[in-house]
């Protein structure tokens, strides 16, 4: 009986959030040869079908699983390879790699063999000869590919979907095919069309490789486009469309037009568009079989040589000016869009490349260009390569890929190497101050409050204090008071029961605002020395009124004060008054809260404290609640940011490196009995900055690390900032707060989070884990063990293979490094 070692690799599945996006980010990650690149030239990037990402440069091909690049072709002994530039990757329909080399040779790299097949060696017809190849065709119907070699004639390649060889039909020296091919393309019938003889003749291979004459004309056929289920041909007077319908051709009249150069079809097949020397884009819609008669506006392009078309139908044309041009059929516009070089040394493209993902166009523009189509705003956006605060670098572009995550690779031409671009949002979730003011300091936003007419109130350490109601419309910009003199830092608002607006400062003590019409009047409000009646401390971090209407105030340096009559200035205060309070503990208080008549909360850096604000400031008792180590009931860390009563009455503190904690009750003598949440349990970091409750009782929590969320009832942390995939936001302590439609909002620099909990929705990604490399016996052992999808969980070695090294990669480029395995 045989033994065998069982390998299993488990996949851990997180559900992300998401939420709708507007214009577009980056985060950039650049490899070079320091970090395994083969070479830092790049002409081509590729990613497979399997998710590997695939690099020709100047000398050797690199394979990339994210951690690891793998090379290939970089030596002198490259059999079969002949020349180590490769210019271009194409994969066919079994999975294989096709390589194009700057000596016009093609080779296949079989996946499961890991070599290079050579296929000029299976043609009995090129012994001997040079050649060059010309146009390439990969089939999806039947898996082939056909391969014209110039001034020789095509062959068609057969494969597998293993490691099977190639096997090659030859139609060289076929007399019914010319050696010089123009055109080459499959239809839905699995048809291979091939335009020959200089242009004179359409004939058509069957899969089983039976020819038949197609079209003669007296003209040379120039332009070719499949177009739905039909095919569509030109010569530089003439147009000839050709429909299948139920496979049989239906042949419609020819169509004059002056000056055609090539054809493209529309995303449905509704429509071709046939490109012209002079005219511009003629628009032929399949229903009617006649041309569109409206003429277009904006500047024709001309001579044009190449089309592109998107999901919407939008032409996008490459002529013989820099730039690209984009003509819509619906609006029957042209516009032309060009960027300026910004780089030196930098060859002339002379076509662009358009590619479209997740329903955005990013466009490589002819000689210099690069960017990303604002539909909205008709609008060719620059992607980080204006000169400015946002510059990564230039726009010549030498090639660039995006998968279907919206990770992007490119290679710029100046910096060469390999650029990672994991496209984000400049997000719906972010709301970015605006003061209407020049200033070269962005605000950093520290206090959050929203009144009862549903207004946000935003105060920042910079001093300025902002009004918006609820459509966030700026209504209100204070910086002065009505006086003139500075607000100062603002570091608390908050609204009493009469509407006074209350603004703590650190160093310049509080400020009360009263209602006068549309604006405001305001008090100030200073300690000053000597008297033991003002503002004990001019630091002063958070405000509350308790349930007699009385406003407490908690300072960083002087403890708690109460202001009985806030049309007075005479505070009660720890120097005083208050004869129980801890003065050593209690100086520095972070935040204070009222919670029921007989119970009060006052959050210090050495714990939490308790007392009764109903009794007299003379008798008033307080309680401390301290860490004690070994103790599960005691709170979780002594340094209180911010505290949080639920919506059902629960309290909820955010320590500074104790977590989350809960008083889940209180003991016969009133003290709290806590629950802690830490990274232990999941919770992101253990420096807590400040909470919210959500409609449904979920609680909101920034940290240094970013935003989580966390279900009271099952206990599960959920990583928001990880899986929105929003910019990092540096958070402030206790800047949170609930606008009037429920959208949570964390102030941090510049910005505020907008979190809104009814929209956001958990979804699934794909980590697609595969094998990438796999020792043993310090032998590596190429496939079928790897590049292999880990879908059966399991590989198996004879038990006896003692010594083995396996490597294995989540290729989502975009979780890849938030991606935690276990084996």
């Amino acid at each position: 009986m045989r033994k065998f070692l069982h390998i299993l690799f488990f996949c851990i599945w997180i559900s992300p959030m998401t939420i709708s996006a507007q214009s577009l980010r980056g985060t950039f990650s650049t490899y070079t040869s320091l970090d395994g690149l083969v070479h830092n030239n790049i002409l081509d990037i590729y990613t497979d079908s399997r998710g590997f990402v695939w690099i020709c440069t100047w000398n050797g091909i690199s394979r990339f699983d994210g951690y690891h690049f793998k090379n290939y072709c970089n030596d002198p002994d490259n059999l079969p390879v002949q020349h180590n530039r490769f210019t271009q990757v194409m994969e066919d329909a079994n999975g294989h790699l096709w390589f194009q080399t700057y000596d016009g040779h093609l080779y296949r790299f079989n996946r499961f063999t890991e070599q290079f097949e050579s296929i000029d060696q299976l043609v009995d017809q090129l012994a001997g000869k040079s050649y060059r190849i010309g146009k390439v065709l990969f089939c999806h119907k039947t898996g082939t590919v056909w391969v014209e070699f110039q001034d020789n004639g095509v062959v068609c390649f057969s494969g597998s979907k293993n490691s099977s060889p190639l096997t090659a039909h030859s139609f060289i020296g076929n007399r019914q095919i010319d050696s010089a091919v123009s055109f080459m393309c499959e239809t839905v019938d699995g048809a291979v069309w091939l335009v020959c003889d200089r242009g004179r003749r359409v004939i058509t291979i069957t899969p089983d490789f039976q020819i038949e004459m197609r079209i003669k004309s007296d003209e040379p056929i120039i332009a070719a486009a499949v177009v739905g289920e039909g095919i569509a041909f030109a010569t530089k007077y003439h147009l000839i469309s050709r429909f299948l319908k139920g496979y049989s051709l239906l042949c419609y009249d020819d169509i004059k037009i002056d000056g055609i150069t090539t054809l493209a079809s529309a995303a449905d097949g509704s429509e071709l568009y046939i490109g012209t020397s002079f005219s511009g884009v003629k628009v032929l819609k399949k229903k009617m079989n006649a041309l569109e008669d409206k003429m277009p506006s904006g500047i024709v392009p001309q001579h044009i040589c190449h089309m592109t078309v998107d999901s919407h139908n939008t032409v996008w044309i490459t002529d013989l000016c820099p730039g690209i041009t984009r003509f819509d059929p619906s609006r029957c516009d042209y516009k032309h869009f060009s960027q300026e070089l910004n780089t030196v040394d930098y060859f002339s493209d002379t076509l662009s490349v358009v590619q479209e993902c997740n329903d955005v166009v990013w466009i490589k523009m002819k000689q210099a260009g690069f960017g990303y189509y604002n539909r909205e705003k008709d609008l060719v956006e620059p992607f980080f390569n204006v000169p400015s605060t946002d510059f990564r670098m230039t726009n010549g572009v030498t090639a660039f890929e995006i998968d279907d995550d919206n990770v992007m690779w490119l290679s710029p031409y100046y910096e060469k190497g390999l650029v990672k671009i994991v496209i984000e949002d400049a997000r719906s979730d972010i709301f970015q101050l605006s003061s209407g003011q020049d200033t070269n300091y962005p605000d950093n936003i520290r206090a959050l409050q929203l009144d009862r007419d549903s207004n946000l109130w935003v105060g920042t350490k910079n001093g300025r204090l902002y009004c918006y109601d609820s459509q966030y419309n700026l209504k209100h910009l204070y910086s002065h008071s009505d006086n003139g003199n500075p607000l100062g830092k603002i570091y608390a608002i908050f609204e009493d029961s009469l509407r006074n607006i209350w603004v703590g400062t650190k160093g310049n003590g509080l400020w009360r605002l009263t209602p006068d019409g549309k604006e405001y009047k305001f008090n100030h409000y200073l300690h000053v020395e000597g008297d033991i009646g003002s503002l004990s401390d001019n630091h002063v971090y958070a405000i509350d009124q308790d349930c007699f209407g009385r406003i407490w105030i908690a300072t960083f340096e002087g403890g708690i004060n109460l202001l009985s009559d806030i049309d007075s200035d005479r505070f009660i205060n720890i120097y005083n008054n208050f004869p129980n309070y801890p003065r050593g503990e209690g100086k520095r208080v972070r935040y204070i809260l009222s919670d029921t008549l007989d119970r009060m909360f006052i959050a210090t850096t050495e714990g939490l404290m308790i007392c009764n604000p109903s009794e007299s400031p003379e008798e008033m008792q307080f309680t401390v609640c301290r860490r004690y180590p070994g103790s599960k009931n005691s709170i979780g860390g002594n340094d209180v940011i911010h505290i949080l009563k639920d919506s059902s009455g629960q309290i909820w503190l955010s320590t500074y490196g104790g977590g989350l904690s809960l008083i889940k009750g209180y003991s016969d003598n009133e003290v709290p009995i806590f629950v802690n949440y830490t990274t232990v349990n999941g919770l992101l970091d253990n420096i807590v900055l400040a909470a919210a409750e959500d409609i449904d009782k979920n609680i909101w929590i920034s940290t240094e690390k970013g935003i989580m969320r966390f279900e009271p009832q099952q206990k599960i942390f959920t990583d928001y900032s990880l899986w929105s995939n929003s910019t990092p936001i540096s958070y402030n302590e206790a800047s949170v707060a609930t606008d009037a439609k429920g959208t949570i909002l964390f102030g941090g620099l510049n910005k505020l989070q907008m979190i809104n909990t009814h929209k956001v929705q958990f979804s699934q990604y794909e980590y697609r884990l595969s094998f990438t490399d796999l020792e043993i016996q310090d032998q590596k052992i190429a496939n079928p063990f790897l590049e292999t999808d880990i879908t059966k969980n399991e590989i198996e070695l004879p038990y006896n293979y003692l010594l083995f090294r396996v490597e294995f990669a989540s290729l989502n480029f975009r979780l890849q490094d938030k991606v935690n395995y276990m084996y």
